[in-house]
Parts: structure tokens; C-alpha cells; sequence
């Protein structure tokens, strides 16, 4: 890998947001890093740095979708440079996993102590930029970071896709394998609500049982592109772990033998997950967790797609993202390409 030094006028990532895996001491928080000073030692206030941990990671959330053209690191001069070695960056339109999933624009080498250096990213579209170092019992700790692009005028990814696609299931009738009570029915999952509170009757769940599910009935076949889940925010968040989202014509035992879309490994509260299902074919879409003694709840459930007679060509991308107010919003990969899930 070459590195080289860039100049430009165009620093983007200045005083944005930035957020890291752990905090050492305060000395160390995320924000020193893109606060403008390249001050190389960590005393002097203007470095971070995590715990030792595995994968420790940072990143910057630069606002909107930037073209980034190069990414320079600073590192620190009192010690620890050398621990940069391995470390990646990535840069791309996805928070999912802290967005250690988007595509890779470098691999650092070691550093040279206090010294700044600068690695080109050939006009890599995102809105987070995170530096990573994989492995067990890494720490992370740099100077300054700094981000050159320009804003990005074109549509975004996830704009491209709902662009192409028409929400399919508002209005469907649904149905589950149990209900816990009467203000978790099966048409609560495709309500206008994102409220994520059981208790306000918002969410749907069902008994303690083996194999539960939830299935909407499309009404007839649809081409299905996306899938977005709601998690709880009271209680019981890494209960959907594990589930899958199957698309299929059959409504057989929920949908049970379908084939998969996805496996769902993960929907954090107070988030919306979209999972790409590539225009599989369908009528029925089920939400199941396979195993004995399990317990699915849900809060909303949105399926987005054309009819089976239009044809649909999704951007090719992996990873997508956008920002909401509320609640905020992830893009998942489909696990058949890629075993890890995703969100934003």
C-alpha cells in the first residue's frame, strides 16, 4: 500500500460529531480528534484514545453522504504509535456494527511518532468515517483526524432504492403463532406508530413457545426489496437475535419452509433495521425465531417492493444508510452474501 500526502482546502470533518468504542480517561474522548489541533501529545488534551478492548474502533459522522478523497492521521509523539499498525479505514453510509462493516478505503501501517500521514481514499462515497484495529486486546489511539471530500450532490443509495419501491404491507392482514395479551395482536406490527413501548400498546409478542412467528399476507406475489424491523425499547431487545425473515408463496405453519431472506443479528432499541431481501419473490413475509422456549416481539414491521410483473435493479452496494429524528435507521446486507447483518 502507498501513502501519500494530500493539500487541500477541503477539510470536512472539523468539530462533526465523532464517537469511539471506550474512553481511557476524559483526556482521551472522541472529539480530540477532529478538533483542528495536531498536537501529538496526549497530556496536552488534543488525542484519543479507548481502553484496551477487542476491535476498539472511532468515527465520524461528517453529516451528510461526503465524496472522501483522502483521510490523514496524526499520531502521538509520547508513546504508542507503533500500535497503529493494522489499523483500517473505513469509510461508507452504514452505522451498523459502528460502522465497521463499510468498505475499506486503507490499511495503516505503523506511524511514525507525532508525524501526520495521509492515505488516499480515490473519491469513496459516505457520511462515516471509522478507523478500526481488528483483534483481541488492541487499544486505539491517535492525535488528529482529518477528512478531505466534498459534499456529495447526487442521490444516495438508500434514496436510489425508495425511489424504486412502494411500502407493500400498510393495510395487510397479519397473523402469529400465539399472542401474549390482547395489545400485542398481529396488525399492531403494521400500524402507522414507530412507538417501541409495549405498554403503550404499540408492539406486537407472542407466547413463550417454540418456533414463534409473525407473517404478513401481501395479498398477492410482490417482488420484495427491503424489509425493516422495529425493536423494543422497554424491555427484551435481544429477543428478535437470531430470527429470520423468510419470502415466499406459502403460508404453511407461518410461512415456516419459505425461502430465507435473512438472519437477524441484531436490531438495537429504538431502531428501525432494513434488510435487503434482492427482490425475492413473494406473497408472505415472516418474522420467525427457530428453537424451543423463545419469545418474539416486535414493534414494526415494514415491507417495501414492486409488483412481480415491474423489474427492479438495486444499486450496487452493500451497505446503506440514512439518518432519521426518530427513530434512526439501519441498512442490512443479505446474510446469503454476507453473514454479518447491518444497521444506522
Amino acid at each position: 500500500m502507498s501513502i501519500s500526502f494530500f493539500f487541500s482546502d477541503s477539510l470536512v470533518s472539523r468539530g462533526k460529531p465523532a464517537f469511539q468504542s471506550s474512553t481511557f480517561s476524559p483526556l482521551g474522548s472522541p472529539e480530540r480528534a477532529v478538533d483542528g489541533f495536531l498536537f501529538s501529545d496526549f497530556k496536552k488534551g488534543s488525542c484519543m484514545q479507548t481502553n484496551l478492548e477487542n476491535d476498539p474502533w472511532w468515527m465520524v459522522d461528517l453529516g451528510s453522504i461526503h465524496t472522501v478523497e483522502s483521510v490523514s492521521i496524526t499520531s502521538r509523539r509520547d508513546c504508542c504509535s507503533e500500535l497503529m499498525h493494522g489499523a483500517m479505514i473505513l469509510v461508507g453510509e452504514s452505522q451498523y456494527l459502528d460502522s465497521r462493516l463499510n468498505p475499506r478505503c486503507a490499511i495503516v501501517p505503523a506511524m511514525i511518532p507525532g508525524k501526520t500521514e495521509s492515505f488516499s481514499c480515490g473519491s469513496m462515497k459516505g457520511r462515516y468515517v471509522t478507523i478500526t484495529i481488528p483483534g483481541k486486546g488492541k487499544l486505539l489511539t491517535m492525535c488528529e483526524v482529518q477528512v478531505f471530500g466534498k459534499a456529495f450532490k447526487g442521490l444516495g443509495h438508500w434514496e436510489q432504492i425508495f425511489h424504486s419501491v412502494a411500502l407493500l404491507s400498510k393495510g395487510k392482514s397479519a397473523s402469529q403463532s400465539s399472542v401474549s395479551s390482547l395489545s400485542a395482536s398481529p396488525e399492531r406490527a403494521l400500524d402507522a406508530s414507530f412507538h417501541s413501548d409495549f405498554e403503550k400498546s404499540c408492539c406486537i409478542q407472542t407466547l413463550r413457545e417454540s418456533d414463534p412467528w409473525w407473517m404478513v399476507d401481501l395479498s398477492s406475489t410482490y417482488s420484495v426489496v427491503l424489509v425493516s424491523l422495529t425493536n423494543q425499547d422497554d424491555c427484551c431487545q435481544d429477543q428478535v437475535t437470531g430470527a429470520m425473515i423468510l419470502v415466499g408463496d406459502s403460508p404453511h405453519r407461518g410461512g415456516y419452509f419459505n425461502p430465507k431472506c435473512t438472519t437477524i443479528s441484531s436490531v438495537p432499541s429504538r431502531k428501525t433495521v432494513f434488510f435487503n431481501c434482492e427482490a425475492m419473490m413473494g406473497r408472505y413475509v415472516t418474522v420467525i425465531i427457530p428453537g424451543k422456549e423463545k419469545v418474539l416481539p416486535l414493534c414494526k414491521v415494514e415491507i417495501f417492493g414492486v409488483n412481480d410483473t415491474q423489474q427492479f435493479t438495486p444499486p450496487q452496494v452493500d451497505w446503506l444508510s440514512m439518518s432519521s429524528s426518530f427513530p434512526q435507521i439501519i441498512f442490512a446486507s443479505n446474510s446469503r452474501q454476507n453473514s454479518l447483518g447491518c444497521c444506522f
